[in-house]
């Protein structure tokens, strides 16, 4: 019979193992993410595509370490702490906020995981409209300062969460997928696609191989979403935002995808 200490330590040894599993589970959705992206531009856009999901990835994990936690989980939760945080930059310190018995680097890679996705998801809607640098300076802001706001509102215990009748967020279907699809729509809004894109979309229809990444994209997305207890709909309307704005050939992929997505999930 194990001792009730023993009994605590291994349920806390499981519970940060299970937490790093999810962690990598959501990180694969970037490759999700580069798929259906690549699947639904043109061929010569494709290293670009796959170049910009990498960096979202990797310097946002970089900047969200160095400041990002700190403004959402950091700090006191009264007055302006209420709106943003500002203590345990880097990680650094005794009193980093972690949850329950997670380690703060368990935590941080789980977190990270989701600010990381909150910019790849603007990525589908300004494929092949943005430059290479300006995409990284933008990936790098939304990491930085934009996600951890919001989730400092109700994850890291800020106003939203004091509420008297507190907002609950369900597995970041507002807190991640809301603010990746309204930084999205912005985007998307402020460069507009090139004439000369529109022209070719006109007359683009998705080739075997483009549909065959699309197709794949949606069930490495759609796998990820169901052993994170996401929102069955938000992998569909992931796809369906890099669809409706990056070509106006949107019709036959979306019907692919969407019949495709309720077999996966059948």
């Amino acid at each position: 019979m194990l001792s009730e200490a023993t009994a605590q330590s291994v349920q806390g040894l499981l519970d940060n193992v299970w937490i790093m599993i999810a962690a990598a589970l959501v990180i694969l959705m970037q490759a999700g993410f580069a798929l259906v992206e690549a699947g639904l531009t043109r061929g010569k856009n494709v290293a670009n595509i796959f170049m910009k999901n990498l960096m979202d990835f990797c310097i946002g994990s970089v900047v969200f370490f160095a400041v990002g936690y700190a403004i959402a989980f950091g700090g006191k939760m009264s007055g302006f702490g209420g709106i943003i945080g500002g203590d345990g930059w880097f990680l650094a310190g005794d009193g980093i906020f972690t949850y329950g018995t997670l380690d703060k680097f368990v935590f941080f890679t789980f977190q990270a995981a989701f600010a990381a996705t909150a910019a790849t998801i603007v990525s589908g809607a300004m494929a092949e409209r943005t430059k290479f640098k300006s995409y990284v300076i933008f990936s790098a802001v939304i990491s930085a300062v934009i996600y951890p706001v919001v989730v400092r509102w109700q994850w890291g215990g800020g106003w939203l969460f004091q509420l008297d009748t507190p907002f609950h967020d369900f597995a970041g279907s507002s807190l991640v997928h809301m603010t990746g699809g309204i930084a999205a729509a912005v985007g998307a809004t402020l460069t507009p696609a090139p004439a000369l894109l529109a022209a070719a979309a006109a007359n683009m229809t998705p080739t075997s191989v483009s549909t065959l990444l699309a197709a794949v994209a949606v069930g490495v997305i759609a796998l990820a979403e169901e052993f994170t207890a996401q929102s069955d709909v938000a992998a569909a309307g992931v796809a369906m935002t890099s669809l409706l704005l990056v070509g106006d050939d949107w019709d036959v992929g979306a019907t692919f995808i969407f019949n495709l997505f309720f077999l996966v999930h059948k």
